[in-house]
Order: structure tokens, then C-alpha cells, then sequence
């Protein structure tokens, strides 16, 4: 099974979910960014992954101050929920991370979430 991304986030940075995806070996399958804003400059990602990170963008009307990600790989799926945004400085800066194991009904309910 391929591993699946899901991100609800106020802004993200190309170069950053690029590194996430690659170091998950993961498929981002939805991505909602507001108006933060979304940052993909022309060179700042590779282009041959243009499909496995942003197939699955749609914009959002809603702001998006909660942050989250589904990482969907079958019975040891997580959810991650924290206070930063994919930036450079999300690791660097003093953001709180969550990250809880989620299976079932509840995965499914994060997944629908997503859908809607």
C-alpha cells in the first residue's frame, strides 16, 4: 500500500512538503492550504514530482489555523496535529506537535473530513 498524505494547513512551502513526500515514500493525496499561502516557485521542487505532491491541492475558503496530517499507512496510521505551519522554520521555531495513533472508524472519519 502507498503511504497517504493528507494536509490541512494555513500556508505550506513546496520545498517542504517535496522532503516531507519523499522522506515518507508518501503520495500527498489531499492538501488544503489558506491564506497563509501556498509557495511553490518555479525550481524551488523538483518537477518530475509535481503529481505525487500536488494532485491532490484544492484551495480552501476557510482559514486553517489548526494544522493537520493524516499519514495513512494502513494499521499504523497517525494523525499529527501542531501549531506551526510547513515552513523552513517549523522545526526551529517553539510549534507544539501531536501525533496519535488512529485506526478504524476514526481514520475514516478523518478521511471524510478530508473529502468534505
Amino acid at each position: 500500500m502507498e503511504r497517504k498524505l493528507y494536509i490541512a494547513t494555513y500556508s505550506a512551502h513546496a520545498t517542504i512538503l517535496e522532503k516531507l513526500s519523499i522522506r515518507m515514500n508518501a503520495k500527498i493525496e489531499k492538501l488544503y492550504v489558506s491564506y497563509g499561502g501556498f509557495k511553490a516557485p518555479k525550481g524551488s521542487y523538483n518537477r518530475n514530482n509535481y503529481t505525487k505532491l500536488f494532485s491532490g491541492r484544492q484551495s480552501s475558503k476557510n482559514v486553517l489555523h489548526a494544522k493537520v496530517m493524516l499519514n495513512d499507512c494502513g494499521k499504523k496510521s497517525s494523525i499529527w496535529i501542531w501549531t506551526g505551519n510547513l515552513r523552513k522554520s517549523t522545526n526551529s521555531s517553539q510549534n507544539i506537535l501531536l501525533s496519535l495513533p488512529i485506526n478504524g472508524k476514526n481514520k475514516k472519519n478523518v478521511i471524510d473530513w478530508f473529502s468534505n
